[in-house]
């Protein structure tokens, strides 16, 4: 009698297990991850700055096509050169889906061991990348005279406004600046694109570079309009095949491969111009990257990867981005973006030893 009982229980747990397996239990819980539940995204940018104009654009769509909508929150936490929200998605953040990031990234700062940045990218999971041009502007007038772009390079007296050393927007102008031949200028680190505008249209400095959102916001009806800063030049994205991509929305100003070709009559070579390509392929493609935790389940990724990838291709959101930023929505796939983080570590260790030495230099 017990054995038949035993028998009869071991066939109805046979059965429920059975029955268990047959549910698609992975693709129900990616369904529903989201519902009734608060994303938040983390971002080094201060409120109105590049990284987090794009994001609070992007919120209501991310609300809208993340399935089970989500309630959105941005968090603000600039400061430690923007590493901040990096190292606590690496370091303290639970992977349960319920925090990401969307922010500058730091691959320079990767390679060369930056002292602020501990997190390791390739570790985390890559969710959407966006790609937003930078470009430098300078002023006029000031002890050269300045009058046209090409004085640049007869200029005796550049002081250059920075953020810091690793930084893609400093590095982007003094690579460029090395490759053309000025070398004859002050560096003074400190100062973020806010800051760096005002100091230049003070003239305590009178180089900078910035990303196109505060150029086209702040700098370009203001200080270009009245002729007190000439747009130089823009940094275009560099494909995996070392192809310049030159962007359709920037008419304005050459790209620093078009200005290079034309005051030099040359293509551009050496350790500069190879360090300029490298970090283009790696930050002109994606400047801004979302990640979420390592141990992120599956069943988190997958709507998120979903919903960015909708939202960007949302037809509501391009005349936003247009009118706030001058571009239209603009992202890398999760495969594109996935090569081109592990790519960071493969850099030429040549390349690695020239940035070490330019970020050291006074």
């Amino acid at each position: 009698m017990m054995k038949s009982r035993l028998a009869v229980l071991a066939g109805l747990f046979a059965g429920i297990s059975a029955a268990a397996l047959s549910v698609p239990v992975t693709s129900v819980t990616a369904a529903e991850f989201y519902a009734g539940k608060t994303l938040t995204i983390l971002t080094g940018s201060r409120a109105g700055g590049g990284a987090d104009t794009s994001l609070r654009l992007l919120a209501p769509f991310l609300n809208k096509h993340i399935p089970g909508n989500p309630e959105i929150v941005v968090k603000n936490m600039p400061g430690a050169g923007g590493q901040k929200p990096w190292n606590l998605l690496w370091e303290k953040t639970r992977p349960d889906g319920l925090t990401i990031i969307y922010s500058a990234w730091n691959p320079v700062g990767r390679v060369t061991g930056s002292k602020g940045l501990r997190a390791d990218y390739s570790k985390m999971n890559f969710i959407t990348g966006q790609p937003i041009p930078r470009m430098s502007y300078i002023r006029t007038g000031g002890p050269d005279n300045i009058k046209t772009r090409d004085d640049l390079l007869t200029a005796k007296k550049i002081v250059l406004a920075g953020n810091r050393p690793t930084s893609v927007l400093d590095l982007s102008i003094r690579t460029s600046l090395e490759m053309l031949g000025v070398d004859n200028y002050i560096y003074v680190p400190g100062l973020n694109p806010p800051k760096a505008y005002a100091s230049v249209r003070k003239g305590e400095t009178n180089l900078t570079t910035t990303g196109i959102n505060f150029y086209r916001n702040r700098v370009e009806p203001s200080v270009v309009k009245a002729g007190e800063v000439i747009p130089l030049f823009y940094y275009p994205a560099v494909g995996a095949d070392g192809t310049i991509k030159k962007s359709p929305f920037i008419k304005d100003m050459p790209n620093i491969y078009e200005y290079y070709k034309q005051v030099k009559g040359k293509e551009p070579s050496g350790i500069a111009w190879e360090a300029h390509k490298w970090m283009q392929k790696v930050t002109g493609n994606m400047i801004y990257a979302s990640f979420s935790p390592r141990g992120t389940p599956d069943a988190a990724n997958k709507p998120l990867r979903e919903g960015f990838a909708k939202a960007w291709k949302d037809p509501e959101l391009a005349p936003k981005m247009l009118k706030s930023i001058g571009l239209p929505p603009q992202s890398v796939s999760v495969e594109e973006g996935i090569e081109i983080v592990n790519s960071v570590d493969t850099v030429d260790p040549k390349i690695v030893a020239y940035f070490h030495e330019l970020m050291t230099r006074k």
